[in-house]
């Protein structure tokens, strides 16, 4: 068991596994009377570590929720995950809100999330900054916003971390065996001789000009909130968590190292692990 977790994790058990989301499976392995260590564990012992990164996402203070998220885009990144230059902005601002957790870093991450095309962790892990700590000016952000928002983008960007690690990972290896295949010899293409070139053929007339008229367009939907928005993305994330572990053995052990990055992060934050400097 691992004696830690109850120093991060406060809030009482059945309000946390509400605010979770957890599984079906989830709920039945964790038993009355369990503290926030003992359920980890349990999650972690039936092989469901995806809840256990959900439960860990929203039980977590969020400034160390949020570094967990901006640790896991890095861990990707370092297998060879890509990283556009606004991924790497959004990265930046939730890095600095975690530092420093401001109305101000928490509206700036929020800016840099929305300059995303949430398909990257980083991009969930500035949602995360900039829905857990906006103050007064969170009130002015002009879209439906949940308490539970941080928690669900803090899980979503761990969860598609690992999921766009072990692609990364999956590409390199495709790589390394397509560069090791051998090549098959093409052979050369004749020479044509221009004396025996067949005669050219002769251009049939123009066709005439056809005048496209340009349809009514129909009206455009109106934009989603970001919780619509959050929604989307997590379920994309699971998808691709799912994608690249297809049985629920290979999903706990996609996502097994980062539940121990968390857990590492909410009690000895500054530490390195598994090669990421946090």
């Amino acid at each position: 068991m691992n004696s830690l977790i109850p120093t991060a994790i406060t809030q009482p058990l059945p309000l946390l596994t509400k605010a979770a989301k957890l599984s079906p499976a989830a709920h039945a392995a964790i038993t009355p009377g369990m503290d926030a260590a003992a359920a980890v564990d349990a999650l972690q012992q039936e092989q469901l570590a995806g809840d256990a990164v959900n439960m860990l996402a929203h039980g977590m203070p969020k400034d160390q929720g949020v570094a967990w998220a901006a640790a896991s885009c890095k861990k990707a990144a370092a297998a060879g995950a890509p990283m556009s230059p606004e991924a790497a902005s959004a990265l930046a601002a939730a890095e600095k809100w975690s530092a420093q957790p401001t109305p101000e870093n928490s509206y700036a991450a929020l800016a840099a999330a929305k300059q995303t095309d949430f398909q990257t962790p980083a991009s969930f892990a500035a949602l995360a900054a900039g829905t857990a700590g906006g103050g007064d000016k969170l009130a002015a952000i002009p879209t439906a916003v949940s308490e539970d928002t941080a928690g669900d983008a803090i899980a979503g960007a761990v969860k598609l971390a690992a999921a766009q690690e072990q692609a990364a990972l999956q590409q390199e290896a495709l790589d390394a065996a397509a560069s090791m295949a051998p090549t098959a010899d093409v052979p050369a293409v004749p020479e044509v001789d221009s004396l025996t070139a067949p005669p050219a053929q002769s251009v049939a007339p123009a066709s005439p000009a056809i005048v496209l008229t340009e349809p009514d367009r129909p009206a455009l939907p109106e934009a989603p909130t970001l919780d619509e928005q959050l929604t989307l993305a997590e379920q994309e994330a699971q998808a691709a968590a799912e994608a690249s572990a297809p049985d629920a053995a290979a999903m706990n052990a996609l996502l097994l190292p980062y539940v121990e990055m968390g857990i590492a992060i909410a009690n000895l934050q500054g530490a390195s692990v598994a090669g990421v400097r946090l």
